[in-house]
């Protein structure tokens, strides 16, 4: 299981938009230019009082492959910025989210994925959020971790000035602990608040006070949450066979798959994911080959979750198809990126 002993918050999903339901339009939305990511994974961490992780760094290279594909708008290699534990430095994730801001226009899609811990900072009464990077020292954040605060201005900045849509994605502990109250996109008003609720799609892992889980159970090592939405970025969550999958699309099929999962029910676990924005804000276009896969996958752990539930385990238990994801990447000449 994924756990902080630190007060958990993640995140900029608990802003003003966290009361506002999902928006919903005649015809999808969806991004006619450019897409740009930055994608950030830590598992190992360089103070050892911070607790370790499994396989957040794994989530995120998982996700920078799926934005490589066909699925995830075959984005070039050099949109992608992919920060994983010791590159996942504090100067080298400002560095990045700079590049971020100022590398998108108008219509772009602009993602900002993180995997990892996040804590709030107890020095100050406001108890400001920050999501830890390779080398943040424990307890003392303030400009040596990713300031919330600082990434939700950015945000704002790149859906209201440049017009972009931005996707910010987090995997972490107790996500929502920031309230509405603090977030400063209350503040603006009429079309100002209108056009920031327009562009920006907002993903957690998880709501307040709830962990974030990873385990060997989920494709062979990963955190549920990422294992659920990139299976279904990747075509499971069309239910409606559109050959696209939409903002309201991933919400109900992480409602589902979190509410019938097997080993979450087995372990009593209770994690829910927040999904809030444009619900049909087109996010990927279904792509076969990848989607046969995800159903392989999520077949195979299914098979593999029951039979542990009603301890069978062993007894015709196909293998993870989690090994037949980085072939059919290999295939399709889609490499991993390294960070040099």
């Amino acid at each position: 299981m994924r756990y902080f002993f630190f007060f958990f918050l993640s995140c900029f999903i608990s802003c003003s938009l966290a009361a506002q339901p999902l928006i919903t339009r005649e015809l999808p939305a969806t991004g006619n230019g450019n897409t740009y990511a930055l994608i950030i994974g830590v598992s190992k961490y360089m103070d050892p009082e911070i607790p370790q992780l499994q396989f957040a760094n794994r989530d995120a290279e998982i996700f920078a492959q799926f934005l490589l594909s066909k699925a995830g708008g075959s984005v070039p290699k050099e949109n992608i910025r992919l920060l994983t534990d010791s590159a996942a430095t504090t100067a080298a994730v400002y560095d990045a989210v700079y590049w971020l801001k100022n590398s998108c226009s108008k219509d772009d899609n602009v993602y900002f994925y993180f995997s990892g811990h996040g804590d709030l900072e107890n020095i100050t009464m406001y108890n400001n959020g920050f999501l830890i990077c390779y080398d943040s020292p424990p307890f003392n954040y303030v400009r040596l971790a990713l300031s919330i605060d600082y990434l939700n201005d950015i945000a704002n900045t790149l859906s209201f000035e440049k017009q972009a849509n931005v996707i910010l994605i987090t995997d972490a502990c107790h996500s929502g602990k920031l309230t509405g109250k603090k977030f400063k996109g209350n503040f603006l008003a009429g079309e100002q608040l209108r056009k920031i609720r327009d562009k920006e799609i907002r993903i957690t892992s998880s709501s307040a006070e709830e962990l974030s889980n990873e385990k060997e159970d989920w494709g062979g090592g990963r955190g549920v949450f990422s294992y659920y939405l990139v299976n279904g970025l990747q075509g499971l969550a069309d239910k409606k066979n559109t050959g696209l999958v939409t903002v309201a699309d991933i919400k109900h099929f992480l409602d589902s798959s979190f509410k019938n999962d097997a080993v979450l029910k087995r372990e009593n676990i209770k994690q829910t994911p927040a999904v809030l924005g444009n619900g049909n804000f087109v996010l990927t276009k279904v792509d076969t080959e990848l989607l046969v896969f995800a159903k392989k996958m999520v077949t195979d752990d299914h098979i593999r979750q029951r039979a542990l539930t009603v301890e069978t385990a062993g007894e015709n238990i196909p293998a993870s198809a989690e090994e037949y994801f980085f072939e059919l990447m290999k295939r399709k000449a889609l490499k991993l990126l390294r960070i040099h």
